[in-house]
């Protein structure tokens, strides 16, 4: 069984949500190598981590931590710092500008509701000018011309 740190009170449970339940999220191939490459990089370097995959001194990193982590390589990369529950919405929303069905879009913040996932996850990240684009394209598609029949 996975052990989580719940933000609140800085103390490691086994599970993250209480009466909610766990959140179970959706990993891409590359998040999966990425999490291979990471914990064989520990194993080499006898790093302890209590099944965690940013740990120190087995307890998992915080979220300050994190955050901190998370702005220095944004600043090294040269973009733009968004916190974590940013960037799930807009990784949310990119995934819906993909096409991406909704009731699946909603595992990926761990969300049981898809109404959450759309009050608190999906925005719409075209401009004005792009939705009524796409607005004259649905509703102008070539129409059979009954003439020509």
């Amino acid at each position: 069984m996975s052990s989580f740190l719940r933000q609140t009170t800085k103390e490691v449970v086994d599970h993250t949500k209480g009466a909610f339940g766990d959140r179970e999220v959706e990993l891409t191939d590359e998040a999966k190598k990425l999490i291979a490459l990471a914990t064989e990089k520990q194993n080499e370097l006898g790093a302890s981590t209590s099944g965690f995959i940013f740990s120190c001194q087995d307890k998992p990193l915080g979220y300050g931590t994190m955050r901190k982590i998370n702005e220095k390589y944004c600043r090294k990369a040269g973009i733009e710092y968004k916190s974590h529950h940013k960037i799930r919405k807009t990784v949310a929303s990119k995934m819906l500008d993909d096409g991406i069905n909704t009731d699946y879009i909603r595992l990926f913040p761990g969300q049981e509701d898809i109404l959450t996932t759309w009050g608190h996850y999906l925005y719409d990240r075209r401009t004005i000018d792009e939705n009524r684009k796409m607005l004259n394209s649905a509703l102008s598609e070539d129409v059979p011309d009954k003439e020509k029949e």
